[in-house]
C-alpha cells in the first residue's frame, strides 16, 4: 500500500483512506475492541462496508469488501461472502476478530481487490491510517510477544508489527492486519 490519502478521485472528490491492496476473500479482522454501527446491506455503490466505532468515539470503516461467490467475479456473493458470520449492527468485535473479507465491491469492481481503510476521530475529524502504519515497530524490537491465540503461518517477507498505540501485535499479511 502506498499514502493515497487526499490524493484526488473521480468526480472532483478526495481519497480519504489508505487503499490496503489484498488478494480477494483476505480475511478482514477488527483492529480495535468495537462496535459494529454501520452494515451496508444490501450492497451500495461504494460496496460492502462495516463501519466500527471504539469506546472513545473513534470510528473505524473497512470498504470494499467481497461481493462475490468464490472463484469468481460474479458479483453475487451478497452478504454471505462479505461478512463475516454473526456480524450485525450493534455487534459487539474484539480487536483482532474476522469481520469480513477483502474483495472488489461496489465501485472497486474494475480496480482490484483491496481494502479501503479509514479512520475518522470522535470530532469527525478524518484521520490519515497511513500514519499509523508507519509508527508500526519493527519485528526485531518487539521485546515481550504474546502467546499465539491461534495457529498461524508467517509468509515469507511479511511481518509483526506494533504500533506505538497499542500493545497488540500484529500480523502483516497480504498487508491486513490480523491480532496474534
Amino acid at each position: 500500500f502506498i499514502d493515497d490519502f487526499n490524493q484526488p478521485r473521480s468526480g472532483g472528490r478526495l481519497h480519504h483512506a489508505t487503499d490496503i491492496i489484498a488478494k480477494k476473500l483476505t480475511p478482514v479482522v477488527a483492529v480495535v475492541d468495537s462496535t459494529v454501527r454501520y452494515l451496508v446491506s444490501p450492497e451500495a455503490s461504494w460496496g460492502f462496508a462495516i463501519y466500527l466505532e471504539d469506546s472513545e468515539g473513534y470510528q473505524y470503516n473497512y470498504l470494499h469488501l467481497n461481493n462475490d461467490t468464490p472463484g469468481t467475479d460474479d458479483g453475487l456473493g451478497g452478504e454471505a461472502y462479505a461478512y463475516a458470520p454473526n456480524i450485525s449492527r450493534g455487534t459487539v468485535v474484539k480487536k483482532g476478530q474476522l469481520i469480513g473479507w477483502v474483495g472488489d465491491s461496489g465501485n472497486a469492481e474494475t480496480v482490484g481487490a483491496h481494502l479501503h481503510f479509514e479512520m475518522i476521530d470522535p470530532n469527525g475529524t478524518i484521520l490519515n491510517p497511513y500514519e499509523s502504519l508507519l509508527a508500526a515497530t519493527p519485528v526485531a524490537e518487539i521485546n515481550n510477544p504474546k502467546p499465539l491465540t491461534t495457529t498461524i503461518t508467517i509468509p515469507k517477507n511479511y511481518q509483526l508489527v506494533k504500533y506505538a498505540t497499542s500493545p497488540t501485535v500484529y500480523l502483516l499479511a497480504n498487508d491486513i492486519m490480523s491480532e496474534i
